[in-house]
């Protein structure tokens, strides 16, 4: 139950839904690739770092191909897996979800405070007696500059600076972000 569980959570909250078991434990990974993926940023220990893994291995376009493990049931003892274990895992999935919708986020936010430029400057403008005519147009190339400015120091210039390139978005999943 606690693998079943656990997957729904990575295929769903955390969005890894390209993987089949995202809780296996046993992993075969590329030393390049591990070297290329920053291990010091992963903040999640035991059952949530597995998730983790997968999604930064996605991040860098990493090849997963599955070969089935059949696991017999268990005859003696208990799961080590507490709930404390459980809710770390949930909250992980539920961090990555978040960081894969970090952009997204940034520019519905770029957007709305274009609305309300425009709404602002309307209104200023028509209240200093210019005619809606020509008030809105300007309004309009107002809040278009000032969406511009805001995407390019906001959201453009931090996917620069975390060493993104162009091929990273958030309004439509791919190969490159499984979210």
């Amino acid at each position: 139950m606690n693998s079943f569980g656990g997957n729904i959570v990575a295929h769903y909250l955390a969005g890894i839904s390209h993987v089949h078991d995202c809780t296996a434990d046993f992993r075969c990974i590329r030393a390049d690739l591990l070297r290329r993926i920053d291990l010091s940023s992963i903040k999640a220990e035991g059952y949530g770092f597995q998730v983790t893994l997968l999604h930064a291995a996605f991040g860098d376009r990493a090849r997963i191909a599955e070969i089935p493990v059949h696991f017999a049931d268990r005859t003696r003892g208990n799961s080590k897996l507490g709930l404390r274990d459980i809710l770390e895992f949930m909250a992980n999935a539920a961090a990555i979800r978040m960081m894969s919708m970090h952009t997204f986020f940034r520019i519905c936010v770029v957007g709305v405070s274009g609305v309300a430029v425009n709404l602002g400057l309307l209104n200023l403008l028509l209240s200093r007696g210019l005619h809606k005519y020509l008030a809105s147009p300007l309004a309009v190339e107002g809040s278009i500059l000032w969406s511009i400015f805001l995407n390019y120091k906001w959201t453009s210039a931090e996917r620069a600076r975390a060493g993104s390139s162009s091929r990273d978005c958030a309004l439509m999943p791919c190969r490159s972000c499984p979210g």
